[in-house]
């Protein structure tokens, strides 16, 4: 509960610090997320043309996979994942952004799965019998997390950590923290 109100309180002193105005047509900022409620493309364009008419934060939601090996060797994004970050970064321009990262799987009890080049795959050695506090793991996902804040131009990150209770139960922690830098 307390991250949740200091997550709050820091996304709240973000918007009201930042040089980001009132709409014209109304006293409050409105935050949406680039996920469409239909993978049909009549759906995908509304979902655009709406991000861009009425969002003033937008929440991007990194819980597809991870690019381990990628990450951890530096390398950039490819493929599927590099066209969905352009995409991204295309619906959040002039708009300040949160980005949420996890490097854990839905269960919340193993590792991500492998987002390569060729799209999301299942976990390739060694990272399928690699624990989530592995340091490999956590630096391939400390190098993901910068890659995509600097890619999507990120005001305020949300991390689902690497600790032996998120890989030994079916809760992670959250944290929200802000970065110097604004969208």
């Amino acid at each position: 509960m307390l991250l949740r109100l200091i997550a709050i309180g820091t996304l709240g002193w973000i918007v009201w610090s930042s040089a980001l105005a009132l709409p014209s047509k109304r006293a409050f900022w409105i935050g949406l997320t680039p996920f469409p409620h239909n993978t049909m493309q009549h759906a995908l364009d509304y979902n655009r043309v709406r991000l861009r008419q009425d969002g003033d934060l937008i929440a991007h939601h990194l819980d597809k996979g991870v690019p381990w090996a990628e990450a951890l060797a530096g390398q950039p994004v490819s493929g599927e994942l590099a066209d969905g970050w352009a995409y991204r970064k295309a619906v959040a321009e002039n708009r300040i952004t949160l980005t949420s990262i996890t490097p854990i799987d839905i269960s919340r009890s193993e590792m991500a799965s492998y987002f390569s080049p060729d799209g999301v795959l299942p976990l390739p050695e060694p990272w399928m019998h690699s624990p989530a506090t592995n340091p490999a793991a956590s630096m391939a996902a400390g190098c993901y997390s910068l890659s995509s804040r600097c890619m999507l131009r990120t005001a305020l990150i949300g991390e689902q950590i690497l600790n032996n209770d998120t890989a030994n139960s079916d809760q992670g922690i959250t944290i929200g923290a802000p970065l110097l830098s604004k969208a």
